[in-house]
């Protein structure tokens, strides 16, 4: 089992790396997961908080992330960390509804 360093290390590293692989793009699936440091209970709070704030740093200054684009995928939107979704970091949002019976995958 990784340690918190060890997962603050790696995911800055990807930021590194999509940087050197540039163009190139960091897709993180359940954005929701960080969670929202409002919500943290008193347990956990710490661990979370620094969790965020390592990815609001990775996040941070378009010109260090030149060629790197981030997007992010949630089934709840509401769940992320209001810095998250800041201007300048994944301020754009798209809600994709499921398919209906009648739709088509256009593959």
């Amino acid at each position: 089992m990784a340690i918190q360093g060890d997962l603050l290390k790696l995911m800055r590293l990807d930021f590194v790396e999509a940087k050197a692989d540039a163009p190139s793009i960091i897709f993180v699936d359940e954005l929701d997961s960080f969670g929202n440091r409002e919500s943290f209970d008193h347990d956990n709070k710490s661990y979370f908080t620094q969790m965020v704030h390592a990815f609001l740093e990775c996040l941070d200054g378009a010109d260090v992330r030149e060629g790197v684009v981030v997007i992010g995928a949630t089934n709840n939107p509401s769940d992320i960390d209001p810095a998250i979704r800041r201007a300048g970091r994944l301020d754009k949002q798209f809600a994709i509804p499921l398919p209906g019976a009648n739709d088509q995958i256009g593959w």
